[in-house]
């Protein structure tokens, strides 16, 4: 047997142990178990089978598997977070048997996942089937990188430049890079013998990401969703709704989900054509979807997806603005502590007065912050409303009964009335809290 062959075979039994892991936790991955449960449950799989976790200890990685969630990229370290309903998660692992390495890793989807989340991984896991099946010696890098680039940006998504496949056998990471994008004819020919991971990364913004403080966790810079893809949240939810009621045929929603595809660029050129958004919006999703696809939107007007759709943006930041006011109010309270006893000059009437506690002014600081957390709350509880009530908000074209399933299928309210469009005072108020925030 050839060196490179009896390699192999070592590998083969490291990359099956890694693979049956996967397997094993596939039943335990679901809603409301933490992901350091997966990786108590990763670890003592592997133990017990002779392998060895290679991400514990590595380099200071704490733990034996990555659980990277939502708009986490890679490298996610486990926690007591709990999975909940809408969560991706990505669990990596790597065992090491009788010193060699297999490294492999798999999206799961907890309960009902957004159409582009799923069109996301979709798209990820073709592109690496893709790639591989263009392997033989011969053919170079750039190829490979060129196989995924190509095809994720037809999709409309982006490929991740900081992070890339890495070659592997009795070392975790060692030579050559295995990037995700490139040339054609460019790069290291491969050669007989050679064993690396492929494994692209891609994001549903734009590719740039940044590193956590914890010096592992990387994340999107960009950590929502689009706008054209919320707008195809809404018309699956009222599609479903639609057929449900027998008016408009069976499968629709669901052929539409699975082959639908968020292309911006098209998008654009339709709109400059047709100079109406949701139009053009409506066409590059039939191109995708097939004529099935027509049956969307129907009796619906523009406002009923743009309001609902800006709705659910503004409470997506509200939520993202709220995870950061929790962690200022925690660096608050605990400074205001600190510093309870340290003295420092206060003010009255616009000039320096008696003397005060640094700790008393953070701690006003802090009551600010709660004071503002509770309004933002409101204010995001104020734009959780929905509207698909039809031209001038009459129903005239629509059942009520579609409003009322958009809404519970997305986490809304149904709007008590409106009149084509939301109302503005809803916006106003959000808005309002935002810049008492900001001030």
């Amino acid at each position: 047997m050839s060196d490179y062959k009896e390699k192999f075979e070592k590998m083969r039994v490291a990359g099956k142990l890694a693979a049956q892991t996967l397997d094993m936790l596939t039943a335990n991955i679901k809603e409301g178990v933490s992901t350091d449960y997966i990786d108590k449950l990763g670890y003592e799989f592997i133990r017990d089978h002779g392998g060895y976790s290679a991400p514990l200890y590595y380099r200071g990685f704490t733990k034996s598997l990555c659980t990277s969630l939502n708009h986490v990229v890679c490298h996610g370290i486990p926690s007591d977070r709990i999975l909940r309903d809408g969560d991706a998660i990505n669990v990596d692992v790597t065992a090491i048997v009788d010193e060699h390495y297999g490294d492999t890793s798999r999206m799961f989807s907890i309960g009902n996942t957004s159409v582009k989340l799923n069109n996301l991984i979709d798209t990820t896991y073709e592109s690496m089937m893709r790639a591989i099946k263009i392997l033989k010696p011969g053919i170079r890098l750039g190829d490979i990188g060129y196989e995924i680039q190509s095809f994720v940006e037809e999709k409309g998504f982006s490929v991740v430049r900081d992070f890339c496949g890495h070659g592997i056998s009795t070392t975790f990471h060692e030579p050559p890079n295995i990037l995700h994008y490139g040339s054609k004819n460019s790069g290291m020919e491969l050669r007989p013998g050679m064993t690396f991971t492929i494994e692209p990364m891609i994001n549903a913004g734009k590719f740039p990401v940044k590193m956590l403080n914890d010096g592992w966790t990387a994340v999107t810079k960009d950590k929502s969703l689009s706008k054209y893809q919320i707008w195809l949240d809404v018309e699956v939810a009222a599609a479903e709704a639609m057929e449900k009621l027998n008016q408009i045929p069976k499968g629709v929603a669901s052929i539409v989900r699975k082959k639908a595809r968020i292309n911006v660029k098209r998008i654009h050129q339709i709109e400059a054509e047709v100079k109406h958004d949701v139009i053009a919006f409506l066409t590059s999703v039939t191109e995708k979807a097939g004529i099935k696809a027509r049956y969307l939107h129907q009796g619906m007007t523009s406002s009923d997806v743009l309001d609902t759709s800006f709705n659910i943006q503004m409470v997506q930041s509200g939520k993202i603005i709220l995870k950061d006011i929790d962690q200022i109010l925690k660096v608050l309270k605990k400074q205001a502590k600190k510093y309870k006893l340290t003295p420092c000059m206060g003010r009255s009437h616009g000039i320096h007065a008696e003397p005060v506690t640094f700790g008393l002014k953070l701690a006003s600081f802090y009551e600010e912050f709660k004071r503002n957390r509770k309004r933002l709350v409101d204010a995001i509880n104020e734009v959780s409303t929905c509207a698909i009530s039809g031209a001038v908000g009459t129903f005239a074209n629509i059942s009520p009964n579609v409003e009322k399933h958009v809404a519970k299928k997305l986490g809304l309210k149904v709007e008590p009335i409106s009149t084509q469009v939301i109302p503005r005072d809803r916006h106003a108020f959000y808005f309002s809290v935002l810049g008492i925030i900001a001030g």
